[in-house]
C-alpha cells in the first residue's frame, strides 16, 4: 500500500515543485514562496517520507522517496494528512 502512495506523493511532487518555480518566477508574488501543501490520506506513507532511511528493496520506492524526502527538507513541499472518507 505504501509503494502506490509513494508513487501517488510522486507525481504530486512534480506538480507542486511545477507550481512553486511558476510563483518564484511572478515578479510581484511575495518572496519567499511558501511551501506548497500536499494532502496525503496514509499517515505510514507520511511516516515513511519524513523518515531519515527508507528500507525497501525496490530502487524506483527509494529514488521517490529520496527526492519525496529532498523537496520536504528544502521546504519546497508539506505533506499533510486528510482523513480519508
Amino acid at each position: 500500500m505504501i509503494k502506490s502512495d509513494f508513487i501517488a506523493l510522486d507525481k504530486a511532487k512534480k506538480k507542486a515543485q511545477w507550481i512553486k518555480n511558476f510563483l518564484d518566477d511572478i515578479l510581484y508574488w511575495p518572496k519567499p514562496v511558501p511551501p506548497i501543501y500536499v494532502h496525503c490520506y496514509s499517515q505510514s506513507a507520511i511516516e515513511n517520507a519524513q523518515s531519515t532511511m527508507y528500507d525497501d528493496k525496490s530502487r524506483h520506492i527509494c529514488h521517490r522517496h529520496n527526492t519525496i524526502k529532498h523537496l520536504l527538507s528544502n521546504e519546497i513541499i508539506s505533506i499533510n494528512y486528510v482523513k480519508s472518507g
